[in-house]
This record gives C-alpha cells, structure tokens and sequence, in this order.
C-alpha cells in the first residue's frame, strides 16, 4: 500500500481552502508566503450618453449661424459591432450591446435635437460614415473616433479625434477604464464635429 505523500496533501488543501473571489470570476491563490491573481472573465458596459454642458454651450452659440440639419444615414465600415476586445479578452460593450454606430448617431441625433439644431422634416439631409471606433489600451492609451459627413452639393468632411486617458497596468483594471472612456471620447468627438468650420459648410 502507497504511502500518503503529507506535502502534496497539503498542498492541495491549501488550493481548496485558501482560495477565494476578488470579483465574481476571479481567483486569488495563496500559497504559503506566496500570492497569485487570476482575473476571471468579465464583459464591460459603457456608460449612458450625457450631452456635456461644453458641447451644448458650443450649439447654442452657433444655432443663429446654422441650420438644423437631419440624419440622412448613418452607416458604418463595419455595420452591426457591438463590441471590442480589451486586451484580447474582456469586451467592451456600449449600453445593451448596442452597435457602435447607432450609439454614436443616437448622441448626435440628441445633442443637435436639445440645441434646436435638428429636423425631422426640414433640415438639411446630412449623410454620415463611421469610419473608425477604436482604441488602445496599453501605453498611451485612447479612444479613436473617425467619421466623414456629407450633404447634397457640398464637399465631404472627415473628421478623426483621439481621447486619451490613463489606464493601469492590470488588464481587468484597464479595461474597465476603457470601457469608461467610451462617452467622453463620444463627446470629444462630437465637439470636433461642431467645432469644424467645413462641416459647419454644411449646415449653411
């Protein structure tokens, strides 16, 4: 009869007893002296879309000079994402999983119809592409936002901004900081937008 090995015993009660959450899917080990942490799968929502006192400021100083103008279409290079990968594992999701570009043209729908700057019926048929939703999550870490806006007889309009923002070294960490970075670049972006004086072009 096999002896019982008393240290690999141990060893494996300390797994089952000295093992505990951080988070709902993460492990942390204890090992005698030693610790070890294993983040666990997460999935990350951004926040809801708040319209920023600056970009509403910027509209009501400029709705004597513009006309209200009317989403056309609003379409994607890559229509339907509904997420991307943070650090290869964790997603990132805009609120209800909604795709990237109907968020995005949601926020700009609701700025441009709180500032009286939007018509259903009358205003000028703005056509826009997202050309690009990304971001970087390691180094200098940033949201990009790209997209080009047209309107009948005027020249097309590409207009790409970068938010950046902090992250931490621990993937679940900076994720999560990417995932809260999503609006504020949103409403970066669209400050760029109005900012623009060709795309103010188009509203003339």
């Amino acid at each position: 009869m096999k002896k019982l090995n008393f240290k690999k015993l141990v060893f494996c009660f300390s797994l089952l007893f000295l093992t505990f959450q951080v988070h709902a899917s993460d492990v942390f080990l204890r090992i005698g002296k030693s610790e070890i942490y294993i983040p666990g799968f997460r999935t990350y929502f951004s926040d809801e879309y708040n319209i920023p006192e600056k970009n509403a400021e910027l509209l009501r100083a400029l709705k004597s000079t513009l006309s209200p103008a009317k989403i056309n279409d609003f379409t994607s290079s890559n229509p339907g994402m509904t997420k991307l990968s943070c650090r290869g594992s964790y997603p990132i999701y805009a609120p209800a999983k909604t795709p990237y570009e109907t968020f995005i043209s949601a926020a700009l729908q609701h700025e441009l119809s709180k500032s009286d700057l939007y018509s259903a019926e009358n205003g000028v048929p703005i056509s826009i592409e997202l050309t690009l939703v990304d971001f970087k999550s390691i180094g200098d870490a940033k949201w990009t936002i790209e997209a080009t806006f047209t309107a009948p007889g005027k020249e097309a309009v590409t207009i790409k901004n970068e938010t950046f923002f902090d992250v931490s070294f621990a993937a679940s960490n900076a994720c999560g900081q990417v995932s809260a970075a999503f609006v504020p670049a949103i409403q970066e972006f669209l400050f760029k937008v109005y900012s623009d004086q060709k795309f103010q072009e188009l509203l003339k």
